[in-house]
């Protein structure tokens, strides 16, 4: 899925193909490279520091900028995490 800023938040190979959210010029290699790189830093955080985390780095848009796709992806796994329900 996308937003209508072409921000992707739904894993690229989680959807169908022949989808029309599916964006045949992402680098998948890419998008889960920055995916699992923030899903690992968010993981090694203690759970308030990952939630505030995530948060400020959505709002201010520090985003690690190697390529579009990484981008993406990272942004993805931070959004992903701030939707997840936690344990408490």
């Amino acid at each position: 899925m996308t937003t209508s800023d072409s921000r992707v938040i739904a894993l690229p190979h989680a959807i169908p193909p022949e989808s029309a959210i599916c964006d045949a010029s992402l680098d998948h290699e890419r998008f889960e490279s920055g995916f699992d790189d923030a899903s690992a830093h968010l993981a090694s955080l203690p759970r308030a520091w990952a939630s505030h985390h995530a948060s400020t780095m959505l709002a201010d848009g520090r985003i690690p900028d190697e390529k579009e796709a990484y981008e993406r992806g990272y942004r993805a796994a931070l959004y992903g995490y701030l939707r997840q329900p936690r344990k408490k």
